[in-house]
């Protein structure tokens, strides 16, 4: 099957300075928000049509919730492997793989200065269900250390390279069936890589993903129905109903695209992969793995 990415300069402001503060209630957010489904329909897509700041508060400490009781989040580079690929386009990319398994799962984080480290703790935990997870840094973003350094400038329109990169790396490695997940601007890149003919992705998942750019990315880098549209695979786009206009957006995206589909819409102020504490949206992306690898 083949497929076709709150950009971060889509982030607002506002977004950024209360990012320090979602990650002080993201604990709560974990325990308070109910376990359910967001809409869902399945069915069979038409054929394609192909169209084309400052540091965040986030910590360089690892996020992301421990997805079962024995999963060691003080530990998440733990039996991981960092890892280097290219892109299309000549960028050197850095990532690191968590797990093994014949299904694989890519994780693009959003504008935040410690990158893939934004998505260590949950790439470990679902590693521990069996899965092969690939987090990358997108180009440009180059916090060092364990969390790697990607080449290339920062330059959100292309960063669906990125990602295809990273499903290309998987594919290559052994890995049958590769879903692309990304958080903010990791979903905007994800969406936008699934919008091309360039992978083969078995679903995508966007966790808070603007439908808009701002400043000099727009409009060319805003999504258009015909974008959404032009998306076969299994789609499911997960958004907190109290952050801004995240949920708004994501109901948009939804009415644009084509079968299969899922919404899971959170009740949580939480944003990228701080909302993946909250059980509903851990539940959401858990069983549209299992549904469709």
């Amino acid at each position: 099957m083949s497929s076709r990415s709150r950009s971060d300069p889509g982030v607002s402001g506002s977004r950024l300075a209360r990012l320090g503060t979602v990650i002080g209630v993201a604990a709560l957010v974990a325990g308070c928000a109910g376990v359910g489904s967001g809409q869902s329909t399945t069915g069979t897509s038409a054929e394609p049509v192909k169209s084309e700041a400052s540091p965040s508060a986030l910590p360089t400490t690892p996020l992301g919730p421990s997805l079962r009781p024995d999963a060691t989040p003080e530990d998440p580079l733990l039996g991981s492997e960092a890892v280097a690929f290219t892109t299309d386009d000549g960028v050197s990319i850095e990532g690191r793989v968590f797990g093994a398994g014949k299904v694989g799962i890519v994780l693009a984080h959003g504008q935040f200065e410690n990158g893939q480290g934004s998505w260590f703790s949950y790439a470990h935990s679902l590693s521990t269900k069996g899965y092969a997870v690939l987090t990358l840094n997108l180009r440009g973003y180059c916090p060092g250390g364990s969390n790697g350094c990607s080449g290339g400038s920062r330059n959100p329109p292309e960063t669906w390279r990125d990602v295809v990169a990273g499903a290309t790396y998987l594919h290559k490695s052994g890995t049958a069936r590769v879903f692309i997940m990304g958080a903010s601007l990791g979903a905007r890149s994800c969406l936008w890589a699934a919008s091309r003919p360039a992978i083969t992705v078995a679903g995508v998942i966007a966790v808070s993903a603007p439908l808009k750019a701002v400043g000099e990315y727009s409009p060319r880098y805003d999504f258009t129905r015909e974008v959404i549209a032009a998306i076969n695979e299994p789609k499911l786009l997960v958004a907190g109903d109290g952050d801004e206009h995240y949920a708004t957006e994501a109901q948009t995206m939804f009415d644009w695209a084509a079968e299969p589909k899922q919404l899971s819409i959170v009740p949580s102020t939480a944003h990228g992969p701080i909302l993946m504490g909250a059980p509903k949206a851990i539940n959401a992306v858990l069983d549209f793995l299992e549904r469709y690898r």
